[in-house]
C-alpha cells in the first residue's frame, strides 16, 4: 500500500481507539455507580438488582476490552507497515 493509505489507516484506527476508550470510561463509571448503589441498598431485592446490573456492565467492559485489544493490534500492524513504506519512499 502507499504511504497515504497507511496514514489513513492509522488515522481511522486511532479514532476508533479513542472512541472505545471513551466507551470504556463510561462503562467503568456505570459499573462503579452500580457497586455503590449495591453497597448502599438495604433491601436484598435492590441489592441483587444492582449486583446483576454491575455484572452485565462488567461483561460489556470485557467485550469492549477485547475490541480495544484487536483495534490496537491492527493499529500496530499498520504502524509497522507505515514505517516500512516511509523507509521505501525515503530511499528512492
Amino acid at each position: 500500500m502507499t504511504l497515504v493509505n497507511e496514514a489513513a489507516y492509522l488515522y481511522v484506527f486511532s479514532k476508533k481507539l479513542l472512541k472505545i476508550t471513551e466507551q470504556l470510561r463510561k462503562l467503568r463509571h456505570k459499573a462503579e455507580t452500580h457497586a455503590q448503589e449495591q453497597r448502599r441498598s438495604k433491601d436484598h431485592k435492590q441489592r441483587n438488582s444492582h449486583f446483576q446490573k454491575q455484572a452485565k456492565t462488567a461483561d460489556k467492559i470485557k467485550e469492549k476490552q477485547q475490541e480495544y485489544t484487536q483495534t490496537l493490534q491492527e493499529l500496530r500492524r499498520h504502524q509497522v507497515a507505515f514505517a516500512g513504506q516511509l523507509q521505501k519512499e525515503m530511499k528512492g
